[in-house]
């Protein structure tokens, strides 16, 4: 009993200090929020010899070089290849920076200059826009930001994406259209993200107390894949905030990071794969927190037999807790426990209906998953599916109206506590 409630306080004890540290890194970010694009110590762009509408690559890079900060002035757009950026830079983007036509395959359009150490305190924000130039690419695998090794550096940017990625030869490096690589204290947020390819938002590796937030998606189907990603082993308290996604290719929102926070995300219409990810094999979200998500009509492509969800867990995750979820329509299961996951809470106001193929929950092989405060109904299978997993609970649920029943469970131990099964209000038991 003593080690129970001991191995009770030290999750609470880490809960709150993960909680403690999104807490000091969004003040952080707030604070450069307030960053001033009038600063006239700002070089424009045309003062080093860009011209809308043609290659300025050569004369923003001199800015760059010269200026810690510099202005991408409003109405006007400029040709770039790549820009190199070194650490204590700030470029403001109030116009549109566009790809040349036929760049380099392997590329991206802003780098920074140190992939070996990393740079620090690079800014890129503006009410302008970042375009790939999708359609004028002969090039392959291209992308708009890649910074490896990024420390207390940002992308805040109001529209971006159109970048050209096949798919053909994929790398094993991460590849999408704004990615950091071993992040550290670092932020991305586009308020506009549209027609990217491959992964739109992606912090790769093992990145730490780093953030994506403030992002509406819309991708074009099967080549858009993740919207927002957070993944990689090592990866640990980082957060996911303020997602608004719709047609994705592959699973729309991924966090593959311990100890860490998605907060207020919502996944519509994606193709493939599930609506939001919490670990995959060699990458669990331990310890990670959910709350107010949303997912609607996940895996929208997916052909009979395929296992696409509304929510997925897996990878060895454990302790992850989830709470004000609604899941509706989703391909197979509304949420799925597998792959190793355990120990996961469904903490109250969740509402699982409408799972096409499968049930509101199914927790494969899944021990100790604990169920409350959770309608589950209309599903084609059952309100919740216990398969295998052992020393699992349901209270306060209400699992009425699905196609098979109520509750199935195949492992032993599991205890009902309040929860009606049938439509005439007859409770769950556990046999």
């Amino acid at each position: 009993m003593m080690q129970s409630v001991n191995k009770k306080r030290r999750l609470v004890l880490r809960f709150a200090v993960v909680v403690g540290v999104f807490s000091k890194y969004t003040f952080a970010a707030q604070k450069k929020d307030k960053l001033d694009n009038s600063s006239p110590h700002a070089a424009n762009i045309e003062s080093f010899g860009a011209i809308q509408g043609k290659d300025a690559t050569e004369a923003i890079q001199k800015a760059i070089d010269r200026s810690p900060v510099v202005w991408v002035p409003p109405g006007k757009v400029y040709l770039v290849d790549t820009l190199i950026i070194p650490s204590n830079r700030r470029l403001i983007v109030d116009g549109t920076l566009r790809r040349v036509e036929r760049a380099a395959s392997d590329s991206y359009m802003i780098v920074n200059s140190d992939v070996r150490g990393g740079n620090a305190n690079i800014v890129i924000e503006g009410n302008g826009e970042l375009d790939g130039n999708a359609d004028t690419q002969s090039g392959d695998r291209q992308g708009l930001i890649r910074f490896v090794k990024p420390v207390d550096c940002v992308v805040r940017l109001k529209k971006a994406g159109n970048n050209r990625y096949s798919g053909r030869n994929p790398t094993t490096n991460g590849q999408g259209c704004i990615v950091f690589v071993d992040a550290n204290r670092s932020h991305i947020s586009v308020r506009n993200l549209s027609n990217w390819q491959r992964e739109g938002l992606f912090i790769d590796g093992a990145s730490t107390e780093c953030s994506i937030t403030r992002v509406n998606a819309n991708g074009d189907g099967a080549n858009s894949w993740s919207a927002v990603s957070i993944s990689g082993a090592g990866a640990t308290r980082n957060r996911i905030a303020d997602i608004a996604t719709d047609n994705c290719g592959a699973s729309s929102i991924v966090c593959d990071s311990t100890y860490s926070e998605v907060d207020s995300v919502s996944s519509r219409n994606n193709q493939f794969h599930n609506g939001v990810n919490f670990g995959h094999a060699g990458k669990p979200a331990t310890g990670t927190l959910g709350k107010n998500i949303t997912v609607v009509n996940a895996g929208q492509a997916a052909k009979s037999g395929s296992s696409h969800c509304g929510i997925q867990i897996g990878g060895g995750t454990m302790d992850v807790e989830l709470s004000n979820i609604t899941v509706e329509g989703a391909f197979n299961h509304c949420i799925q426990i597998s792959d190793g996951a355990t120990r996961v809470k469904l903490n109250g106001n969740n509402r699982l209906t409408g799972a096409r193929h499968g049930s509101g929950l199914n927790a494969y092989g899944a021990d100790q998953v604990e169920v409350s405060g959770t309608i589950a109904t209309g599903n084609n299978d059952y309100g919740l599916d216990f398969n295998s997993g052992k020393d699992c609970m349901v209270s306060d649920s209400d699992l009425r109206g699905n196609k098979l029943g109520g509750l199935k469970a195949t492992g032993p131990r599991l205890t009902v506590r309040n929860t009606p099964c049938r439509d005439n209000g007859a409770l769950c038991t556990a046999g």
